[in-house]
C-alpha cells in the first residue's frame, strides 16, 4: 500500500483494514450512477496532479465518394484542455476504546463511519460529473459547453417521456452519436417513468430502456426537470482517475483515531455534442 496513506503509522491490524476496504467499496458501488455507463481512464497515480486533453467538433459521419477529394467536413480540435485533478474526500474518526474492544476480543469493527463517508465521496463524484464544478473550472455533463439540447413536455402527460427520448436519440443520431446510450434523470422525472405506457402492458421505462440499452438511470445530483442522454463510448466521454477511491490514516488526537476516504478524478468530456440534455422548456 503506498506510504502517502500513512496505513503502517494507523492502530488497525490487517484484518480491520481489510473490513474498512470492503464496507467502502460496497458502500460507494450502490451510490455511484456516473460509473455505471462513464468508463474509467487509469488509475494514473496520486502524484499526477493534473491532466490534458482535446476536445473535438466538426461533422461525425465518414464520407463516400469515388474520388476521396470532398473531405471539407473534418472532425477538428476545438481546444486543449488542461484540468487539475481535485480530491473529493470525506474524513470520520474511530473511538480508541471500540478499536481496543475489537482487537482484543475479535469483535468485528464498526465500519459505519467509513461507509458513511464512502457514501457522501461517491454523492460529490455524481455532483462533479454531472454538474461540473463553476469554481474549479470543470464542465459535467449537464453543464458542457457545445452539448445538444432539446426541450421537453410535460412527464405528467402520458407517453410525454418516451416521446422525449425519441427525440433526444433521433438528436444525437443525427449528428452521427449512435448508441449504447444512457438515459440519467432527477428522481422526480425518473417516478414519472413507473407507470403504464399508454393502453399496452409495458411500463414507460421498460419501453425506453429498449432504445437506452446503456442504462436508465437516476441521481439526485439531477434537480427538478432535467435529464441527460450520453452516447456512451470513451472517445466521447470518460472519467479520469489519478488516485480510485481508498481509504488513509490521518492522525491520532486526544486518543482518538482519524481517517480520510478520498479520490482523486476528474471527467474528461473530449465531445460534447455526444450529450444531449433534457430540458424543461422555459
Amino acid at each position: 500500500m503506498a506510504d502517502y496513506l500513512n496505513r503502517s503509522q494507523s492502530p488497525l491490524t490487517e484484518g480491520q483494514w481489510e473490513l474498512i476496504d470492503r464496507a467502502v467499496v460496497s458502500a460507494a458501488e450502490k451510490h455511484m450512477v456516473g460509473r455505471r455507463f462513464i468508463s474509467l481512464y487509469g488509475p494514473l497515480g496520486a502524484g499526477v496532479q493534473h491532466i490534458t486533453f482535446n476536445t473535438y467538433a466538426g461533422e461525425f459521419k465518414a464520407l463516400i465518394d469515388l474520388s476521396g477529394e470532398n473531405g471539407e467536413d473534418v472532425i477538428w480540435t476545438t481546444g486543449k484542455t488542461y484540468k487539475q485533478i481535485p480530491i473529493i474526500y470525506k474524513d470520520f474518526k474511530l473511538d480508541w476504546r471500540d478499536i481496543e474492544t475489537s482487537t482484543k476480543f475479535g469483535i468485528p469493527l464498526d465500519t459505519t463511519p467509513a461507509a458513511l463517508s464512502a457514501i457522501f465521496v461517491a454523492e460529490a463524484e455524481d455532483e462533479l460529473i454531472f454538474n461540473g464544478s463553476q469554481e474549479l473550472d470543470i464542465s459535467g455533463l449537464l453543464t458542457a459547453p457545445g452539448r445538444t439540447s432539446i426541450a421537453t413536455g410535460n412527464w405528467s402527460q402520458e407517453g410525454a417521456a418516451y416521446d422525449d427520448v425519441v427525440r433526444a436519440v433521433e438528436a444525437l443520431s443525427s449528428k452521427g452519436f449512435y448508441g449504447p446510450y444512457a438515459l440519467v434523470v432527477s428522481p422526480k422525472l425518473y417516478s414519472r417513468l413507473i407507470r403504464a405506457y399508454k393502453n399496452t402492458n409495458y411500463l414507460e421505462i421498460d419501453l425506453i430502456k429498449k432504445l437506452v440499452t446503456g442504462g436508465v438511470f437516476q441521481t439526485p445530483a439531477i434537480k427538478g426537470d432535467r435529464g441527460v442522454l450520453v452516447s456512451t463510448d470513451p472517445e466521447y466521454v470518460d472519467l479520469a482517475l489519478a488516485q480510485d477511491l481508498t481509504v488513509a490514516f490521518l492522525e491520532t488526537s486526544k486518543m482518538n483515531h482519524y481517517f480520510r476516504v478520498f479520490e482523486l478524478v476528474v471527467p474528461r468530456i473530449k465531445v460534447p455534442a455526444a450529450i444531449c440534455t433534457l430540458e424543461p422548456a422555459q
